[in-house]
């Protein structure tokens, strides 16, 4: 009772959250965080049967990194009870930052285990960032107003997700690999991740 007080007595305005860096902090760490999950969407399939991979196994390695994804939210949700979900969403997005690095090199040098188990790991990353993220402009923002404060921010961190199919597919019609621009969508996660563990919470969760 008293944390939800707490929370309700000090939640920012949409006004007042636009005036903080951190607010901006956050669009970005996301914005970096999510476009991993648009550029591998989109280009998992073209990537790996350029690799010479069949249509169908790349297209069931979506389907593999969905299942962590799925299952591993529940995880990432018993965690918040007991850690940083600021930390921990800095963990997802190292995670899948390294994962992305796994899958370009394991795919390139037909690496079959080490491509399915950066598909895993990429998806336990992703399964985190929904609870997460909501947990964490919560109880840096409060809840009182958080539908405001959270629909001013989302066009920006999706816009910047849709940037990066768009990047990634301009930087392989030039070159004719996906290998540097997708390191640099790992490096973007990892910058997430950096970003995410430096920010701290302004109210009880």
């Amino acid at each position: 009772g008293a944390a939800a007080s707490a929370d309700f007595a000090n939640s920012m305005t949409r006004a007042q959250a636009m005036r903080t860096s951190t607010f901006y902090t956050l669009v970005l760490a996301f914005g970096l965080f999510q476009i991993s999950i648009t550029v591998m969407l989109l280009q998992t399939i073209p990537l790996m049967t350029d690799a010479g991979y069949s249509r169908f196994v790349a297209s069931s390695m979506i389907s593999l990194a969905s299942v962590p994804a799925f299952l591993s939210k529940p995880v990432w949700g018993m965690l918040i009870d007991r850690y940083s979900p600021k930390k921990l969403a800095a963990i997802g997005a190292a995670l899948t930052g390294s994962a992305v690095l796994l899958i370009v090199y394991s795919t390139s040098n037909t690496l079959d285990a080490w491509v399915y188990t950066g598909f895993i790991m990429m998806g336990f990353g992703w399964g985190g960032l929904l609870p997460l993220q909501e947990v964490i402009w919560a109880t840096t923002f409060g809840r009182r107003y958080l539908g405001s404060v959270r629909s001013t921010a989302l066009p920006f961190v999706l816009g910047m997700a849709a940037l990066g199919p768009v990047l990634v597919a301009s930087y392989y019609d030039r070159v004719g690999n996906y290998d540097l621009a997708l390191a640099l969508i790992a490096l973007c996660n990892l910058g997430s991740a950096i970003l995410l563990v430096r920010i701290k919470d302004r109210l009880p969760r």
